[in-house]
């Protein structure tokens, strides 16, 4: 970014070098020209781009892929807009994830039966941890917990907002417990406040401490 100027970057499909494992995408720049602060880069997701794969015969041509292919020269061009979903628009940093999936969410206000349907796989996956001995995921304080639909989904007020920073909903940072996840697990006292850690393939809430123990460690302060 010193020397150079980053324009943009097309994530192919994935079987575009079909046979080959590999996730390829097109990073195009704009040489000897060092990259400006606010360029507003273009992240565009074309792994639709018309083409499939045909057992026994490889990636073979649709009959959409023309009309893709021109749908990308117009959007790269600025002869049209584009949905999100399809091309985002955003200055970077150097150490950003340089892919159309790292800045794209999903805008849309979910319907009704969406909304049900993913209540549905989240109560499928605590009745799987409750099965595998690992219910002390969900020990909330109240187990007479109940799902109410009081109004429609669509008669509330949707926004976007920040996670981390001055104007975020959370603050983001790291603390020091010294908890001793075995002699927790041991105890038989209730068991009421979340502790939230992290490992090498996902974060989220570990198990929930003692309302006795809550003394030793290093309570945040919830917002």
């Amino acid at each position: 970014m010193k020397y150079h100027t980053l324009e943009g970057v097309i994530t192919l499909n994935k079987d575009t070098f079909y046979g080959v494992g590999t996730m390829p995408c097109v990073a195009i720049f704009t040489t000897g020209k060092p990259h400006p602060n606010n360029k507003l880069c273009k992240f565009i997701d074309f792994r639709e781009d018309g083409y499939k794969v045909s057992p026994h015969i490889g990636l073979i041509e649709t009959t959409q892929a023309k009309d893709k292919k021109q749908h990308l020269l117009d959007v790269w061009f600025n002869r049209m807009e584009a949905e999100v979903k399809f091309c985002v628009k955003t200055p970077i940093e150097a150490d950003d994830e340089w892919l159309h999936s790292f800045y794209y969410f999903n805008d849309e206000i979910p319907t009704e039966k969406e909304f049900e349907r993913t209540i549905g796989d989240y109560l499928s996956f605590e009745f799987s941890m409750i099965m595998q001995d690992r219910g002390y995921l969900f020990a909330f304080p109240n187990d007479k917990r109940k799902l109410q639909m009081t109004t429609s989904l669509l008669d509330q007020e949707w926004r976007a907002f920040f996670i981390g920073g001055d104007d975020g909903v959370f603050i983001i940072k790291s603390t020091s417990t010294g908890i001793d996840k075995n002699k927790l697990l041991k105890s038989e006292d209730k068991v009421t406040i979340p502790y939230i850690t992290r490992s090498n393939i996902c974060n989220g809430i570990n198990q929930f401490i003692p309302e006795t123990q809550k003394e030793k460690y290093n309570l945040d302060e919830a917002n």
